[in-house]
C-alpha cells in the first residue's frame, strides 16, 4: 500500500486566557476529544507554546497556548479547511475567543 503524499501543514495557535479565566487542562482535554480527534482521526499533533497577542481593546497579553499541527495531502485543502474552520468556530464560542491562529504552508513529510 502506498503512502499519500503529505505536503500541507496547517498550524492553530489556541491561547488559553479567556473573560472567565484561563482553559484548564481537563477543559483543553476534553475539547480535543470532542472536536479535534473526530475530526482528524488519522492523526494530529498538539504542543503546548507561550504566546502573546495583541487584543481588540489594544492591549497585549502573554498567555499559555496549544498548537494543533496537522499535516495532510495536497488535494484535501477543501475538507481540512472546512474541519478547522468548525474547529475554529467551537473553540471561539465554547472559550469566548476573539480568535483563533492558522497557517499554513507547504512541507515534504515522509511516512
Amino acid at each position: 500500500m502506498t503512502s499519500p503524499t503529505l505536503d500541507r501543514r496547517a498550524m492553530l495557535y489556541f491561547g488559553t486566557d479567556t473573560p472567565d479565566g484561563r482553559v484548564s487542562a481537563n477543559q483543553w482535554r476534553a475539547f480535543v476529544d470532542r472536536d479535534i480527534a473526530p475530526q482528524f482521526p488519522v492523526g494530529f499533533t498538539v504542543s503546548k507554546a507561550d504566546g502573546a497577542y495583541l487584543m481588540a481593546n489594544g492591549k497585549t497579553i502573554r498567555e499559555p497556548t496549544h498548537v494543533l499541527t496537522v499535516v495532510y495531502p495536497h488535494g484535501e485543502e477543501t475538507t481540512v479547511t472546512a474541519k478547522i474552520r468548525r474547529i475554529v468556530d467551537d473553540y471561539k464560542r465554547s472559550f469566548r475567543q476573539e480568535s483563533v491562529l492558522r497557517v499554513t504552508d507547504r512541507v515534504k513529510a515522509t511516512l
